[in-house]
């Protein structure tokens, strides 16, 4: 149950469930995300790619446009319902696009599902192709931006409605709860199977130019870092992936 302002009434919440492609791994996502979008950046669609390249069969984070899809929680909205580990031993597997790249992705060891696209204290992106409507129905998200269109591999590629950067409107959304005094807690101790220690993540190579005027992948692998995003527990708020 939920307060709604604008009607001064309290209000069931919406309970929609994620859950990977074989189903061993599930949870309860409460009410409608805080926004949602495709990423179209070079970080968030290398990674995805790495885990789909794996041919594990499970869900894509990507879309039909190429871009990483994916629904903002805040983590007192999110409740894994099963466990997320097993005989001591964690049932995803971790990912990070460059070797000191942040934020963390995950994806199911049961079955190559990929979870989330980044994961904060706070807030977790998570893969919207595995989100199912109470009923047991796909979770239809209608007409979503496309954002970080200038950092893609190939802008053209990606249809209307579609912005360079993020909009302002998403900023807010982000901004709002982050810095709300009623804001959730962060995820608890059940969940730390979820923030892996950076030995225990694969590596997803930069084999392109961090130059966001270079839209081609390059041939010889750059150094480059990848931008991490920081949620309100660090200095500044950075919607960088």
């Amino acid at each position: 149950i939920r307060y709604n302002l604008a009607t001064g009434k309290f209000e069931n919440m919406v309970v929609y469930t994620w859950q990977c492609s074989c189903g061993k791994i599930k949870a309860n996502l409460k009410g409608k995300p805080c926004t949602q979008f495709n990423c179209c950046c070079r970080s968030c669609v290398a990674a995805s790619t790495f885990i789909d390249d794996k041919g594990l069969g499970g869900l894509s984070c990507r879309n039909e446009s190429g871009g990483a899809a994916v629904l903002i929680y805040p983590s007192n909205r999110v409740e894994f319902t099963t466990d997320l580990s097993e005989n001591g031993q964690s049932l995803l597997k971790f990912i990070r696009v460059g070797e000191d790249g942040t934020p963390y992705r995950c994806y199911t060891k049961c079955c190559g599902s990929q979870l989330n696209n980044a994961i904060f204290p706070n807030l977790i992106a998570i893969n919207s192709n595995g989100v199912l409507n109470p009923d047991g129905t796909k979770y239809d998200r209608g007409h979503v931006l496309n954002v970080k269109v200038s950092e893609s591999f190939d802008p053209a590629m990606f249809p209307e409605p579609k912005h360079d950067t993020i909009t302002p409107g998403m900023l807010v959304a982000f901004l709002t709860r982050l810095m709300n005094p009623a804001h959730p807690k962060p995820f608890d101790k059940r969940y730390k199977e979820l923030f892996p220690e950076p030995s225990e993540c694969e590596v997803v190579p930069i084999t392109w130019e961090d130059n966001v005027s270079d839209n081609k992948i390059n041939g010889e692998p750059e150094r480059a870092k990848e931008q991490p995003m920081q949620d309100s527990s660090s200095s500044g708020m950075s919607l960088s992936c």
